[in-house]
């Protein structure tokens, strides 16, 4: 159920920052979630069927508005 709440924090985000690309969009969302599962000072989880499953992790959308690094385009 994440889709509709992160395609509607990219309209946002679209609306905040006119000049972002789409992939600055998504970069400035994945860069700066956070594994959910993870306890307070415990180490990450690398087990890779967690990993895949939660995918980028928990968006933290005023971090992300506001991200230290940001992609700017794949090439």
């Amino acid at each position: 159920m994440s889709s509709p709440h992160v395609a509607g924090l990219a309209a946002l985000f679209k609306e905040k920052h006119p000049s972002w690309s789409p992939m600055m969009i998504k970069s400035a969302l994945m860069t700066t979630g956070y594994e959910r599962a993870r306890r307070r000072h415990a180490r990450p989880n690398t087990n890779p069927v967690l990993i895949f499953r939660q995918g980028a992790g928990h968006v933290q959308p005023n971090s992300a508005l506001d991200p230290a690094w940001c992609t700017r385009r794949l090439e």
